[in-house]
């Protein structure tokens, strides 16, 4: 028997933007970007990197913004990397490890429709 001292899920999802001939505000498509003042010019990329409890369910989110290389020709892409894990009081039974597997599913969907803007989520209906 070897203790289970980490338990987690990662999800990294890509969101490819086309690009218009207008600057592209990050604010209009998510929620999650760096703010710099008005006067710097257009920003050609940024990461952020965010670690906050997850209390109700007593795990940790490392959530990560990104711009990533667009695989799609005239689209800005970019990532919501989300890990959420226990590294302390990790379940040791089946039962208990799928039940804290869930609850994560549903935290990450959670945090992924609270990073993103109607705007983003009507891309997806395309």
């Amino acid at each position: 028997y070897k203790k289970i001292s980490r338990i987690g899920i990662r999800y990294i999802n890509r969101i490819d933007i086309p690009v218009t001939g207008s600057s592209l505000k990050n604010e209009d498509y998510f929620h999650i970007y760096p703010k710099v003042p008005d006067s710097f010019p257009d920003l050609n990329f940024y990461n952020v990197q965010c670690m906050m409890p997850v209390p109700n369910i007593g795990c940790q989110l490392r959530l990560n913004s990104t711009v990533v290389p667009s695989p799609i020709l005239n689209h800005i892409s970019f990532v919501i990397d989300q890990d959420i894990f226990t590294e302390s009081n990790a379940p040791q039974k089946d039962d208990a490890i799928f039940e804290l597997i869930n609850l994560m599913r549903i935290e990450k969907n959670r945090v992924f429709e609270s990073s993103i803007s109607d705007k983003t989520r009507e891309l997806f209906q395309r």
